[in-house]
């Protein structure tokens, strides 16, 4: 029972936002990566896995929501990983998959769920109305001029922003779940695995563009989806590339800090990144492999 304290961090660090909302969201990846700390740990039993899940019950009955979505992400994900781990051959399927029940559900409630949809409108229309009187205030930022646009669609902006919450909430979870596996691997010593998506998977990422050349916003918003779905992913075996390059130079890890900061806090570098991760199907950005010297 000494290893149930990093289940109970876990759910600790999820709940966090909904007493810390400014500075909560930091803390959610480290969530699963505690989990799966403790689903591979050997000191693990099968009474705190019964007192785990009574804990998760218990947080239902006065979070549901924040409950379940816990189960959907952090829960799924490092189960995915712990089931999937020391498997290079498909070692892109627990990251990629981890994000899909969250995913499904959420498309679900925007697409199906009128309710869901308006009341979800309405809250992104005050966001915007507060992000809209901001760049006013500001006018020599340049954002003014986007804000009266905005200003004049204000209805139509919060459903495409709505609609497209499906595809925001794959990009976030499919990077948390690449931080979860790539550190838990770290700490556990293991070898990476190299993300990288079957080829193939190309053509459905085309497929689901197709429909940016539809009039309806509803089928429109299939193809932004699909658009940060696969850009979650291509992002990921871009950084691949870079992570190679870095290690092949040997760079102290100073440099190393500055140069992942530097491109994750610039969004024209990170879809750089993307679509390096997307050209390395056709291209081998990894170059030759070093090759071995022998002693005769």
């Amino acid at each position: 029972m000494r290893v149930f304290y990093l289940p109970v961090a876990s759910i600790v660090l999820f709940a966090a936002v909904l007493f810390f909302p400014r500075i909560g969201g930091l803390f959610i990846p480290f969530s699963p990566l505690l989990l799966l700390l403790y689903l591979a740990d050997q000191a693990r039993e099968k009474s705190s896995d019964i007192l785990f899940l009574v804990l998760v019950g218990a947080c239902a009955a006065f979070e549901p929501f924040i409950s379940m979505y816990y189960v959907l992400t952090v829960i799924f994900t490092a189960f995915m990983i712990y089931r999937w781990q020391n498997r290079p051959e498909s070692n892109w399927i627990p990251v990629a998959a981890a994000p899909v029940p969250a995913f499904v559900l959420s498309s679900v409630l925007v697409f199906f769920a009128e309710g869901v949809r308006t009341s979800l409108i309405s809250n992104v229309t005050e966001v915007l109305k507060i992000l809209v009187d901001a760049a006013k205030k500001a006018p020599e930022t340049g954002a003014a001029a986007y804000a009266a646009i905005v200003e004049k669609n204000m209805d139509m902006a919060a459903l495409s922003l709505v609609l497209i919450f499906p595809g925001m909430i794959f990009l976030t979870s499919v990077l948390v779940a690449y931080f979860t596996k790539t550190f838990f691997y770290k700490i556990k010593k293991s070898e990476h695995e190299i993300f990288r998506l079957p080829d193939n998977l190309v053509w459905v990422m085309l497929a689901g563009l197709a429909f940016f050349f539809t009039n309806d916003l509803y089928m429109r918003s299939v193809a932004f989806n699909t658009l940060l779905i696969f850009g979650g992913l291509y992002l990921i075996q871009g950084f691949e590339v870079l992570r190679h390059w870095v290690h092949r130079f040997k760079l102290a890890g100073i440099f190393k800090a500055i140069i992942y900061i530097i491109i994750f806090s610039e969004p024209p570098l990170m879809l750089a990144l993307a679509f390096v991760g997307l050209f390395s199907i056709w291209f081998n950005f990894f170059g030759k492999p070093k090759q071995e010297t022998t002693e005769n």
